[in-house]
């Protein structure tokens, strides 16, 4: 995951306040302790004074949707299937994951809708398997919904470890007891120069992520 993978974690010991996400995130890239530990791979500008932040959904609670790979996709044993050779934005497609991860005019791309591809669990599964600069794809599939599985709970369970006033990220509705996922979760585009985007951007498949959570 070189190039396309760095996770760190800050402590931030206030109410978060949704309606006040991009004042947040300005505060944070232009605040000097973040500035020396952020870890980057373009230089930050001087000065933030332009971010885009785009609220993203953080609904699942399990790799379930994922199943439907299985035939279109992947053979019933996990080996994914391969498909002629092409190239979408410099990257090499080789098999059926990435042609529907990538390829909207591909045969399976309905297989997940819109809202679906929009959940950060499944925008995590495709940054793993699209992978780096020196990513070696996987020939079944299960490595990578392991993976993703936990990454998914680390990231979850992390920041509400930080909160010292939540136990879990996933809690259980009072009313229907049902479980939900109290996590917010943004993608964060600064931009310079008018309209140049700068970080999350220098890559169009690259989305960076920042997670708060509830004070309980």
């Amino acid at each position: 995951m070189k190039g396309r993978l760095h996770c760190q974690c800050y402590a931030f010991d206030e109410t978060f306040k949704p309606h006040n996400a991009e004042k947040f995130v300005l505060a944070f890239f232009n605040d000097k302790n973040i500035r020396c530990t952020l870890e980057t791979e373009v230089l930050l500008p001087d000065v933030v004074e332009s971010v885009e932040v785009t609220p993203v959904t953080c609904s699942l609670l399990t790799l379930d949707i994922f199943s439907r790979l299985t035939g279109p996709v992947t053979r019933e044993n996990g080996i994914i299937k391969s498909c002629l050779d092409e190239i979408f934005e410099s990257i090499l497609i080789s098999d059926e994951l990435r042609k529907i991860l990538l390829l909207e005019d591909s045969e399976n791309y309905s297989l997940f809708t819109e809202q679906e591809r929009d959940e950060f669990l499944f925008r995590l599964f495709k940054h793993i398997c699209i992978g780096g600069e020196l990513c070696q794809f996987e020939n079944e599939i299960n490595p990578y919904l392991d993976f993703v599985r936990s990454l998914y709970r680390d990231l979850v369970r992390f920041i509400a470890y930080l909160n010292f006033t939540c136990k879990s990220s996933v809690q259980k509705d009072q009313a229907t007891k049902d479980l939900h996922v109290v996590s917010y979760v943004y993608s964060v585009i600064i931009k310079v120069c008018q309209n140049t985007m700068l970080y999350a951007a220098f890559h169009t498949l690259l989305s960076v992520f920042t997670l708060k959570n509830l004070k309980c």
